[in-house]
């Protein structure tokens, strides 16, 4: 009988610039070189199933993927401590767990964002976050939604022209998500602020509890 194994892992540093296909590869290579076994899969379907990848440019501390395995082989510390001894540079298997929700389940993707921004700069930001539909998270029921985008500023330090922003993307945005795009200039020109750090922090469920 087989064991549906989730393996969370972490994107950072020569990781980030992957593209998805890429990504895909290296961990595919890294999996078939720990020598785990695998129950069979349909003939053209892979063994490992991504869920929701990010794409290049974004570090995350929130990815995952799905594998099949014999349920008399499923040993969380012994399949950690086999994938992160073959991981390539900048990706850390940080926990291996059954599955226990499906992907279909996720609703919205949280996201950490460091800013370059004066005072001027976060005000026009915001103006665009409210431009897509964007609510701070105060005002709204719950921290999840299927069409809109929540925010809320984590810190703002105009001396320095710092900002912390942490952003809730429904799913129906998260494909191909690129943060910088939400704060293009209104007819092209230079943008209000510079988003030099994005990190993937959170899958949520309906109920706004932590996907697992």
């Amino acid at each position: 009988m087989g064991q549906q194994v989730r393996v969370w892992f972490a994107r950072t540093g020569a990781a980030r610039p992957l593209s998805q296909l890429n990504l895909r590869k290296s961990i595919r290579q890294a999996f078939f070189c720990s020598h785990l076994p695998f129950c069979n899969t349909a003939p053209g379907k892979s063994a490992l199933h991504f869920i929701a990848p990010l794409e290049a440019g974004i570090e995350s501390n929130t990815e995952c993927f799905d594998f099949e395995m014999p349920e008399a082989f499923f040993d969380p510390d012994a399949i950690l401590g086999a994938l992160n001894s073959v991981m390539p540079a900048g990706l850390q298997i940080f926990a291996v767990t059954p599955v226990r929700h499906s992907a279909a389940e996720i609703v919205a993707a949280r996201y950490l964002l460091r800013l370059r921004a004066g005072t001027k700069g976060c005000a026009t930001a915001e103006q665009l976050l409210r431009q897509t539909g964007a609510l701070p998270r105060e005002v709204t029921s719950g921290p999840t939604c299927s069409t809109t985008i929540y925010y809320q500023w984590i810190f703002q330090n105009t001396r320095s022209r710092m900002a912390c922003l942490d952003l809730t993307v429904p799913c129906s945005h998260s494909t191909g998500f690129a943060p910088s795009k939400l704060f293009a200039a209104p007819g092209g020109g230079k943008a209000p602020v510079n988003v030099f750090s994005v990190c993937r922090t959170q899958f949520l469920l309906p109920d706004g509890t932590v996907f697992e």
